[in-house]
């Protein structure tokens, strides 16, 4: 069982004053496991700047069930390709323009604890940052590239955990 302060998160925006705020020093591999969170960044020359570690998942064990919140139009279904701490790639059957908030429930094989013969699944807001391959492959599916702007912190944390204990 962890300590309890393992759950606990000050921000540097924190209301205690300086004195008060816990001190705490991390080994260098607590960035590996999720202990700092940042988000992707992308260059204009399309050189990745990502600040944690993508893990390449199969698609066949793997669902996605994604909701654009300006329409009503039915849910899209797709398969994860990727999954880090800060988002994700999946493969959907529509373009999706870069800037369109969604909301995504998807279920990987292995993430989180199994509840009876099924593995759970995880509900996060995201933002539809790039579309990859529209030309390759002009009538899809499409491999659509989203950043999370709203996950719970027990999805990221076990997300991290899932990350970490992937072979590399």
């Amino acid at each position: 069982m962890a300590p309890p302060s393992a759950n606990l998160l000050i921000s540097p925006s924190s209301s205690l004053p300086q004195a008060m705020r816990p001190s705490v020093t991390l080994p260098p591999e607590a960035g590996q496991i999720g202990v700092a969170t940042s988000t992707a960044t992308y260059a204009n020359d399309a050189r990745e700047r990502r600040r944690r570690r993508r893990l390449k998942l199969q698609p066949g064990y793997t669902s996605a069930v994604l909701r654009v919140l300006s329409e009503q139009s039915p849910p899209l279904e797709g398969h994860v390709l990727n999954l880090s701490e800060t988002g994700m790639a999946i493969d959907i059957d529509r373009k999706l323009k870069p800037g369109s908030t969604v909301t995504v429930e998807f279920c990987v094989a292995g993430l989180g604890r199994m509840r009876g013969s099924n593995w759970p699944t995880f509900a996060v807001a995201a933002e539809v940052v790039r579309l990859d391959d529209v030309d390759d492959a002009p009538l899809g599916p499409y491999k659509t590239g989203l950043r999370f702007v709203r996950l719970p912190t027990i999805v990221q944390a076990t997300i991290a955990r899932f990350i970490v204990s992937a072979p590399v």
